[in-house]
């Protein structure tokens, strides 16, 4: 065997071995999660699409044809909508959140029951949750807590829009 062939037969090995090896800490990539509760269910929201997270915020009542619109809270010098996150999701009871977070790519703040943890996952843990591909938590994460849905916020930020149009008579907000 020749040097070029021992060499070509080196790299061979190498990149065979490359798909061998279990994959480096460094060459996943991961996810930021917040492990919540709604409506006595765990569920996750992206920390990326979170602008802040607040507890124990006062919350001035709105009259509302909307039941979810909970309704205004100052948050970081803005006055936002604050919506149950439970009704969002289809929950019958109705229970005010005593935590809230801010979405980051609208002035929304979505009241929940309870923020149980800020987990790191590697994004392999995250998968499409096929029974639930048409509603507002169409993945699913693997945490340590166990396995919750990951909260759609562009969805539920979809369907508000949508309320809004129907109750100002087809303009969007």
């Amino acid at each position: 065997m020749n040097a070029l062939e021992r060499r070509a037969a080196e790299l061979r090995r190498e990149f065979d071995r490359g798909f061998a090896e279990a994959l480096r800490a460094e060459d996943q990539h991961f996810e930021d999660l917040l492990a919540i509760q709604v409506g006595g269910d765990a569920h996750a929201v992206r920390l990326s699409e979170v602008a802040g997270v607040s507890a124990e915020r006062k919350l001035t009542p709105l009259p509302s044809a909307q039941p979810a619109l909970l309704g205004l809270v100052s948050f970081r010098a803005a006055i936002l909508p604050v919506y149950d996150l439970a009704a969002l999701l289809g929950y019958a009871s109705r229970e005010t959140g005593r935590w809230l977070f801010v979405a980051k790519h609208a002035p929304i703040a979505f009241a929940f029951s309870a923020l149980e943890s800020h987990e790191r996952v590697p994004s392999s843990a995250i998968v499409a949750d096929t029974q639930r591909a048409a509603g507002h938590a169409r993945e699913v994460a693997s945490m340590s807590s166990g396995l919750r849905g990951i909260v759609q916020l562009a969805a539920l930020i979809e369907t508000i829009r949508n309320f809004a149009a129907q109750s100002t008579g087809g303009k969007r907000a």
